[in-house]
């Protein structure tokens, strides 16, 4: 166990062994092949970059400047696809 405080430098040697070796070579192997079915087919790429061309001449444009530590507070919230 450590207990890590803001401003600590940990250099830790690790050495992983066999079964550790090999559970991460799985998740690394399942990790690779999410990204790749992460890919957008073009069909999904098309159609995204239609709405943004439709957002792009709605006319609608948002502008918030916040100057304050609490932030902002957006009450009502309606889609601009008509989707709720």
């Amino acid at each position: 166990m450590v207990n890590i405080q803001d401003g600590m430098d940990l250099q830790i040697a690790m050495e992983l062994n066999e079964s550790g070796r090999k559970r991460w070579m799985e998740n690394t192997i399942l990790l690779d092949d999410l990204k790749k079915e992460a890919l957008l087919t073009d069909a999904e790429a098309e159609k995204i970059r239609g709405m943004a061309a439709a957002l792009r001449q709605s006319g609608y444009k948002i502008d918030i400047k916040v100057d304050t530590d609490e932030g902002i507070d957006i009450e009502n919230n309606q889609s601009l696809m008509n989707q709720n």
